[in-house]
């Protein structure tokens, strides 16, 4: 008789399902850094939900642990913050700690039968025994040498620096039978007993560490440093990471990490019960990165070094509790205000609140900081005025904000809003499109938005959109509708015309951007 489990076993349950060939949701070759994306999200929900967690999913950064050794560093000395021993005796059996009183309730699966796994794509078969209850004592074999050899420093700059996600995933597992196991079976041998295990290393709770060593879960990455240097956004992981693109070899090297927490959920509920990171850019003076975070309605400000390429935290711009910031932009040129200064104007659009808020831009001096300065009725709807906002159960409606070439219009997608009626055929995939809202910058009124237009986007949930060079022509990504609709656009009024062309995906869109600078 099998007694009530915790989540916990089933989480373990539901990773040997996945791994399992009872499993037909994992086609043959699925990339498992896509598998096990979606497996830690759901946990990482599951202690938010469940447990009341208020933090984020904290990962292991394998190398710092390769010099001294893991059996004494605090993730596994037994100590009340840790997570458990090592095992000992010849069970193997956690006898200290936190997890030393858990109970494994998987048999032991023999190395044959993860070989028939692995030799089979992930499909090979599992015994009939695999679900019994089968209860035992949590096991753990730590293996420094492993850690070494697949998990230093070198190994992960290896791995960050490959150019595509195959060339990515050939380095993070490494053929079976290869001394050389890579970062993802290195991690897995240096956890040992149950972690070891292919099918039940969840059941160890480092397993939850080592899945997102590389955050693999980036929204947006902007340059900064004149192009020497990248800022990644990361949004689940709820943190910042530079890279150094400076090498002439196309390596990239990992600079900083920035990870942010939040002591209790924001006025939105579950859409802001993290920090979420949705978009890097730089001032026009390229002296700052700015990271807007849309679960702690803040826009982070970091210095930049341009020697070291080195990020420096500032004062943050604290947006309007529950709006939901998610993309900034600046005006090209400096605005004239009538205190006889000139200062540029910073953007910003809110997707929850579906708005877009004007700041005037302030340099305190010795890169200090930026203060931004709400204009004085400088909060706008991103829809058409008079557009009520829709209900949208907490879920985005400002999308993508950008500014035409010509620096005077700002563009701006919306979601949600179906403001448009038409057939499925032409607006995807109900019939409703969503808008385009076009407003005119005045530079003669010191930044204010004056509202020229709500154009179709050509389906539902326009998530994204980019111009091409000339700025006449407009790719939207209309998410929902799986579909990248071509719009042409009126370059003296600023006014979008027709839907001139468009490409239907197998797949939902997120991101879309024009390039038609490449030589053929």
């Amino acid at each position: 008789m099998v007694p009530n489990v915790s989540p916990w076993t089933l989480f373990g349950v539901l990773a040997l399902s996945l791994l399992g060939s009872a499993a037909p949701s994992r086609p043959p070759r699925t990339p498992e850094n896509v598998m096990h994306r979606g497996y830690v999200w759901l946990y990482e929900n599951a202690l938010r939900d469940e447990c009341g967690y208020k933090g984020v999913q904290s990962y292991w950064d394998w190398p710092a642990y390769v010099k001294d050794g893991l059996e004494d560093s605090t993730i596994f000395d037994g100590g009340p913050y840790s997570l458990g021993s090592n095992g000992r005796g010849n069970d193997l059996c956690v006898y200290k700690g936190p997890f030393s009183n858990y109970t494994a309730t998987f048999r032991y699966f023999s190395n044959d039968i993860i070989m028939d796994n692995i030799e089979n794509n992930g499909n090979g078969s599992i015994p009939s025994w695999s679900f019994d209850y089968s209860p035992n004592c949590f096991q753990r074999a730590l293996d420094d040498d492993s850690l070494r050899l697949n998990n230093n420093y070198s190994d992960i700059e290896q791995l960050l620096s490959q150019p595509t996600i195959s060339d990515f995933q050939n380095i993070l597992s490494t053929p079976e039978g290869d001394a050389h196991y890579g970062p993802h079976g290195g991690g897995h041998v240096a956890m040992g007993g149950d972690g070891a295990d292919l099918f039940t290393s969840p059941t160890d709770p480092v397993f939850f560490l080592i899945r997102i060593e590389c955050l693999l879960d980036g929204a947006y990455a902007g340059f900064y440093a004149n192009g020497k240097a990248l800022a990644v956004a990361h949004y689940t992981s709820s943190a910042l990471q530079t890279y150094d693109i400076t090498d002439p070899n196309g390596k990239i090297k990992p600079l900083q990490t920035f990870t942010y927490t939040m002591s209790k959920e924001g006025p939105a509920g579950a859409r802001q019960a993290a920090p979420h990171i949705h978009e890097t850019r730089t001032d026009p003076l390229e002296q700052y990165v700015l990271a807007v975070d849309l679960g702690a309605d803040k826009v982070r400000i970091y210095a930049i070094d341009d020697d070291t390429l080195l990020l420096d935290e500032r004062k943050a711009l604290n947006a309007t509790p529950g709006s939901g910031p998610r993309h900034g932009v600046f005006t090209q040129e400096p605005i004239r205000f009538a205190d006889g200064k000139s200062d540029y104007v910073f953007y910003l659009g809110a997707e929850i609140a579906g708005t877009i808020t004007a700041y005037r831009v302030k340099y305190l001096p010795n890169r200090g900081g930026i203060d931004f300065v709400p204009l004085p009725n400088g909060t706008y709807s991103s829809l058409e005025p008079g557009v009520p906002k829709p209900y949208t159960t907490g879920k985005g409606i400002t999308g993508e904000l950008r500014l035409s070439p010509d620096g005077n219009f700002l563009i701006v997608s919306n979601r949600r809003d179906e403001r448009f009626n038409g057939t499925v055929t032409q607006y995807p995939p109900s019939g409703k499109s969503d808008s385009m809202s076009t407003f005119r910058i005045r530079y003669d009124l010191q930044g204010k938005l004056d509202f020229v237009q709500a154009a179709s986007a050509g389906g539902y949930v326009a998530q994204t959109y980019d111009l091409n060079t000339a700025g006449d022509l407009a790719a939207v990504g209309v998410q929902l509708g799986q579909r990248i609709s071509i719009l042409e656009r009126d370059l003296g009024s600023g006014l979008f015309k027709e839907q001139v062309a468009y490409l239907d995906l197998d797949g939902e869109m997120w991101g879309v951007l024009w390039n038609d600078k490449v030589n053929n």
